[in-house]
């Protein structure tokens, strides 16, 4: 259960991504710099995988689960490894091909989007058996309750927002939403039994990596962590 929202502009990008889970799940460990893969990335203690990573070259990979397919696959694998795996190394023009190389290793049906600042967003979809190449338009809702009907409410939101605010003011706006009411259907989401459980915002331009985290909903954080990089090989700083 996500949400996935972006902009972009010559040279530059920047996505905010909220993660919405189980309240019994374990909290994620905070995005921190990861020395073997050279990235930024949070980590999910339940499958030691992540949603979301950010290398130094400024690629960032985006995972959504897709709960619109009902594709019966042996699962071996969390999909959250597969961030983890291909972040190393990954370039947006061999992405395609070191995720078609990994189409029989046992993932459950995903969405995952790259977003780089050189070029257009890219996205593909896995559904068990197949994996297709689309073009991702934001925002990119994934829900396992009323999918649909959030899905509607999320992009009708967003479409207004974009009318009638400024550009660099939409994504936060969208993301700290409680429309059309708080439940299961805003973008903070909040349900009996899960709710939005972070908040990630990347920001990526010719020079720097600057990663921000809420732990919990936006409604209720205690202020951002931060941790930058430089896209030219100064180290890491935590803010």
């Amino acid at each position: 259960m996500c949400t996935l929202s972006w902009r972009h502009w010559p040279g530059a990008y920047e996505l905010y991504f909220s993660r919405d889970e189980q309240r019994r799940r374990a909290p994620a460990l905070p995005p921190r710099y990861d020395e073997a893969r050279d990235c930024l990335m949070p980590l999910d203690p339940a499958g030691g995988g992540t949603w979301l990573a950010v290398n130094r070259s400024g690629l960032s990979l985006c995972l959504l689960n897709d709960y619109a397919q009902n594709t019966a696959v042996r699962v071996r694998q969390s999909r959250g490894s597969l961030v983890r795996e291909l972040i190393a190394r990954a370039e947006m023009a061999t992405l395609e091909s070191d995720l078609r190389g990994r189409c029989g290793d046992g993932y459950a049906p995903y969405v995952l989007v790259a977003l780089s600042p050189e070029s257009k967003p890219r996205a593909w979809r896995w559904d068990g058996l197949r994996l297709a190449a689309f073009a991702p338009r934001a925002p990119l809702c994934s829900s396992a309750v009323l999918r649909r009907e959030a899905q509607r409410e999320r992009r009708a939101l967003w479409a207004r927002l974009r009318r009638e605010m400024a550009a660099e003011t939409v994504l936060p706006a969208f993301h700290a939403s409680h429309e059309p009411g708080m439940g299961a259907l805003s973008v903070c989401m909040h349900r009996s039994d899960a709710q939005t459980v972070s908040l990630s915002h990347v920001r990526v331009d010719a020079a720097e990596i600057r990663f921000r985290y809420q732990a919990g909903p936006p409604c209720q954080a205690r202020g951002w962590r931060e941790i930058t990089m430089a896209r030219t090989g100064a180290d890491s700083e935590e803010v």
